[in-house]
């Protein structure tokens, strides 16, 4: 993800959780944080995407860039 990020230029995080899931907070104009949802609906090579849910949220502090955490 971070990758595709990059290359659209959209600001957060993303991290891994024990259960297996991926969290993801995507700072970026609706279009380009729309682009990198449906990216994630298939994934990186290999990946087995079960389902996404999207919250939408007001923009709070601008991260740096994009930044895999955790």
């Amino acid at each position: 993800m971070k990758t595709q990020a990059d290359a659209l230029g959209a600001r957060g995080w993303v991290r891994n959780l024990p259960d297996g899931s991926v969290e993801a907070l995507i700072q970026a104009p609706r279009p380009t944080a729309e682009a990198l949802i449906a990216w994630a609906h298939d994934g990186p090579r290999r990946a087995r995407v079960v389902s996404i849910e999207v919250t939408w949220e007001p923009l709070g502090e601008l991260e740096p860039d994009f930044a895999v955490v955790g």
